[in-house]
Order: C-alpha cells, then structure tokens, then sequence
C-alpha cells in the first residue's frame, strides 16, 4: 500500500495499522499522524478505513460530528478511541454529539458523549462495537442505535445515566435483530434504562441478547 501513480493522479491510500490523532486544535492541514500534529476530529472521521485507528487526545470537541458510509471490515475493524478514557469529551450545540450514519465495523472506544441536544452517540450501521463510553446528561438517548439499518452490534461496558427530558428517553435504546447489550451500567436516565423496541416496517426484532447490565 501507499501511492498508486497513473499519467494524470495520484492516489494516496492510507496504510493498514495507521495511526491518527485528533485534537479540540487540531488543524486540516496537519498530517495528523503525531500528538504534534492533529487533525480536528471530523477530519479525522473522514479517514475512518479498515485496520485505521483514529485517537482523540484530550478536550472538549465541540460541533456536530458526524460519519457517514465510513467502514472497517470483518476482522479488520475502523477503531475511534480515547486516548485516555473520558478524556475525549464530544459535545454538540446542535445535534447528536457523534453520529455514525450508515457504517459499519467501527469500535468507538472510551469517549465521553456529553450535553448534546438529541443523542450522545447515534448508531444506524451493522458490526459496530460501542465500548468503554460514558453518556452523560443528554437530551435525548444516552446511547442510540435504533434505526432501520442496525444489526450485528456489541454495546459493552458503557456508563449512560441523567440522559433524557422525557419518558421516550432512554438510557440506551436499541432496534434491530442480532445485537449484544452486555456489562453496562445504566442509571438515572428519563426513559427506560435498556429499551428494546422498533416501530419500523420490514424491521425484526430477533436474536437479541442482554444479559450482565446494572440499570436503576
């Protein structure tokens, strides 16, 4: 892997293992493969491929931060992570404070998802691992993956609690066949702690399993 040359481009692929780093400072024009030189998150998440980690320093990432058709693969996921647990804060004046639209293969790792006005996080995608997060105060879901499109996921040791403003808020609130809710604390949330439900036509609700979750 690295630069395929043709007599009118050049096209760089990102190699497998690749390491970027984001940051609240980060800058576009960085090559974001050190702490010395970040990228700003979205950035960052445009680069979401098979075998590519991207890791969020420390700070408050403010914005609407938002992937869409980003994938990893079977085995080779597309990693977001902390670098150091909850450190990473992502916020939203607007929206949900991460949204993953349509993607799948992507473990998000450790991130701290806090005071956006819909969702922490927003998952609509298949294979995903959600993981080590804290959903903490806001409006609408703690942690989301209840479109028509989500299947095959793992939700696991994630603390989502005081999420919510009224009772069709939940802690976590999940549609969809073949998922793993497992290992997480939920508490103090509006809605249900753990809600399993799907309004949407053409949509099972099957083979899901949730077992070792501490919801008061």
């Amino acid at each position: 892997l690295g630069s395929v040359q043709s007599s009118t481009a050049t096209l760089t692929v990102n190699p497998i293992g690749t390491n970027y780093y984001a940051s609240p400072s980060g800058n576009s024009s960085n090559n974001g493969l050190s702490t010395n030189s970040p990228w700003p998150l979205q950035t960052a998440l445009n680069a979401l491929n098979p075998g590519i980690a991207v890791i969020l320093m420390p700070g408050l990432y403010s914005g609407a931060f938002y992937a869409y058709q980003e994938n990893g693969a079977e085995g080779n996921l597309a990693i977001l992570r902390s670098q150091y647990k909850w450190q990473a804060v992502l916020t939203s004046a607007s929206s949900h404070a991460l949204n993953l639209d349509a993607c799948s293969y992507i473990q998000v790792d450790g991130l701290c998802l806090s005071n956006a006005p819909v969702d922490g996080l927003k998952l609509n995608g298949q294979h995903c691992i959600i993981r080590n997060c804290w959903a903490v105060d806001n409006f609408g879901q703690g942690i989301a993956a209840n479109s028509p499109g989500v299947s095959n996921n793992v939700i696991e040791y994630n603390l989502s609690e005081r999420n919510g403003v009224d009772n069709y808020d939940h802690g976590i609130y999940v549609s969809g066949p073949n998922n793993i809710i497992r290992n997480n604390v939920v508490r103090h949330n509006t809605g249900f702690g753990i809600h399993f439900y799907t309004g949407f036509s053409d949509s099972w609700q099957n083979d899901n399993l949730i077992y070792n979750n501490l919801t008061y």
